[in-house]
């Protein structure tokens, strides 16, 4: 025996049980576009992805057809189709024509701008997926979208408005005077407050229209299909609205009804405009509303 060695210790591995991780489901993984990190399970129902509303996966890349491709369920197989798309489905880099078998693993590409695979996935691993996503595109406390993932999905509204013409319209929103609630009933009181702007701008909102938390109080709106006047108009109502509700903080002491009001500046999509162009005017418009006495809305459209 050589004493100078150790005792080896026994190692063991122990089997995880399938049932640990759950059932796995078909699932599309997106790999590449504005929706990258998404995961997607499938029935056995026609599953239509394209722009469109109506789309089971609806995507918001300026290349995507408002129609683009379709996943069919049939004989225990699902099948890819390519519904007369502008700009093309791929299938392993080959164009997909007719209504072709889609097996595990196999990789997706629509108009070279969108990707996805084809996988099975555990409960477990669909959960974990969609939480990831979740958090890399929300803001953790109101669950609005992020800064990131706002201007993500802004910049395909510039491509498509460069595209097809569609007009939109930007929002910057500050409220005013918000650091006098952390500083008067403490943090979590401003929490709940941003908590409660959050639902109730997101109530005077279209469901397509996006709103985002970019800053501790600074929020920001994408208005699609919008014009110079509907622009203005569905800002004065937030503003309005905003101004007329009593919001009920709870702090150290007990309930407090605490009034808000916030400022808005305004751009407009014009031909030659950048994203960036957009945004510079839209931050300009709320720089002049809280200097000229906050709870304004100031436009620069032009």
């Amino acid at each position: 025996m050589n004493h100078g060695e150790p005792p080896k210790t026994e190692r063991r591995v122990l089997p995880v049980a399938p049932s640990a991780l759950g059932p796995s489901r078909v699932c599309l993984q997106i790999l590449q576009g504005a929706s990258a990190g998404l995961v997607v399970p499938l029935g056995q129902d026609d599953f239509l992805i394209g722009r469109s509303p109506e789309c089971q996966l609806c995507l918001e890349d300026a290349a995507i057809s408002w129609k683009h491709a379709s996943i069919g369920f049939e004989s225990e197989e699902y099948f890819l189709q390519d519904l007369d798309s502008t700009n093309g489905t791929f299938l392993d880099g080959q164009p997909c024509r007719g209504r072709l078998p889609l097996r595990a693993g196999a990789l997706v590409s629509l108009a070279h701008e969108v990707s996805f695979r084809l996988n099975r996935l555990s409960e477990s691993e669909v959960r974990l997926a969609q939480k990831l996503y979740r958090n890399a595109t929300r803001d953790s406390l109101t669950g609005l979208l992020n800064r990131v993932s706002f201007f993500t999905h802004a910049e395909q509204e510039m491509a498509l408005f460069d595209r097809v013409g569609r007009s939109f319209g930007l929002l910057m929103l500050d409220l005013d005077f918000f650091k006098r609630v952390n500083d008067s009933y403490g943090h979590p009181a401003g929490d709940e407050l941003l908590i409660q702007v959050s639902r109730l701008l997101r109530q005077h909102l279209r469901l397509e229209d996006l709103l985002a938390r970019v800053g501790g109080e600074e929020f920001s709106i994408l208005l699609r299909s919008a014009d110079a006047r509907g622009c203005l108009e569905v800002a004065e109502r937030l503003r309005s609205q905003i101004a007329a509700q009593p919001f009920l903080l709870r702090t150290p002491g007990g309930v407090v009804e605490h009034p808000m009001t916030l400022s808005i500046g305004v751009a407009y999509v014009q031909s030659g405009n950048s994203l960036a162009d957009l945004v510079d005017r839209a931050d300009q418009a709320l720089y002049m509303a809280k200097n000229a006495g906050r709870n304004r809305v100031v436009d620069y459209l032009f």
